[in-house]
């Protein structure tokens, strides 16, 4: 999660975060924005989870 989400592509393309160097390059196909932390961490909590992973695959 991050507040600036063009800054934090810069860093993974940029070799910053050296767990995602070996993928690049990124690009985002899909943002999403919440009101606040506790609603992003819940929905990246469930998107983890096996019934959060299919919903990816049908809807992103």
């Amino acid at each position: 999660m991050t507040g600036n989400l063009q800054r934090r592509l810069r860093e993974h393309n940029a070799s910053k975060v050296t767990s995602t160097t070996k993928h690049r390059p990124w690009r985002i196909d899909t943002a999403l924005a919440f009101r606040n932390h506790d609603k992003a961490t819940d929905f990246e909590k469930y998107l983890k989870s096996h019934s959060g992973r299919v919903f990816a695959s049908k809807h992103f």
